[in-house]
C-alpha cells in the first residue's frame, strides 16, 4: 500500500515534473484535433460529390467538427485524470532517489574533479550521470522494466487495445454522422444541387 511521503524538495521537484507533462500532453491534443479537421477539409475539397451538393459539404464537415469537438472533451479529460493519476503517488524509494547525505558528496566529488582536470568535450545527455532525476531527462531507449515496476501513462497501449480503439472509434464516428445527415427534415435541403450544376444542365438541354 502506497505510504505518504512528506512535501519534501525532491517530492515537490518530481511532482512539478511530472505535472509539467499535462500542459505538453494537452497541446498535442490540440495538435491532432487541428490536424484532424485540415484532413476532414481537404477529404471534402477533393470529392467530387461535394462540389456537386454544396449544402451536403457544410453539413458533413458541421457534423464531423461537432463530433471532434466533443472528443476533444473526454480526451483531455483523460489526459488530465492520467497525469493526476501518475502524481498523486511518488515513490521516492525508488533507486534514481537518493539522499542528502549521499547527494553532497557526489556534488563535491565532482566539482573537485572537474576543478583538477577540466574537460573540453561539450556536454550532452549521454555523458550526463543518472544520478538525481537523471531518468527524467536522460535521453535513448529506456532499460528493461524493473521487477514488480508498474505501468504508466509513459508506456504505449498494446496493439490490439490501440486497433480496437480505432474501428471503434470509426463506426461511432460513421453512426453519428450517418444519423445527422439521413433526418428526414434536412434530407431534401442536403440534396439540392449547386446552382452551377443546374446552369449546366440547362445548358446542355438547349
Amino acid at each position: 500500500m502506497p505510504f505518504a511521503v512528506k512535501q519534501n524538495s525532491k517530492f515537490v521537484g518530481c511532482w512539478r515534473i511530472i505535472k509539467r507533462l499535462e500542459v505538453s500532453s494537452l497541446k498535442f491534443s490540440s495538435l491532432v484535433h487541428d490536424k484532424l479537421i485540415r484532413i476532414l477539409t481537404q477529404l471534402l475539397n477533393k470529392n467530387e460529390g461535394c462540389k456537386r451538393y454544396p449544402a451536403l459539404k457544410e453539413r458533413s464537415y458541421s457534423d464531423v467538427v461537432a463530433f471532434y469537438k466533443k472528443a476533444m472533451i473526454l480526451t483531455n479529460r483523460l489526459v488530465s485524470d492520467l497525469v493526476a493519476a501518475e502524481a498523486t503517488y511518488i515513490n521516492t524509494g525508488h533507486p534514481d532517489f537518493i539522499g542528502g547525505h549521499k547527494a553532497m558528496p557526489l556534488v563535491n566529488a565532482k566539482i573537485e574533479a572537474a576543478k583538477a582536470t577540466p574537460s573540453t568535450c561539450p556536454l550532452t545527455l549521454d555523458n550526463l550521470d543518472p544520478g538525481f532525476f537523471g531518468s527524467f531527462w536522460k535521453g535513448g531507449p529506456q532499460g528493461p522494466r524493473r521487477k514488480g515496476q508498474g505501468a504508466s501513462m509513459m508506456d504505449p497501449p498494446p496493439r490490439t487495445l490501440e486497433a480496437a480503439g480505432v474501428l471503434s472509434e470509426r463506426e461511432v464516428i460513421e453512426t453519428d454522422v450517418i444519423v445527422q445527415l439521413y433526418r428526414p427534415d434536412v434530407l431534401d435541403d442536403l440534396m439540392n444541387e449547386s446552382k452551377i450544376v443546374v446552369n449546366r444542365r440547362k445548358e446542355c438541354t438547349k
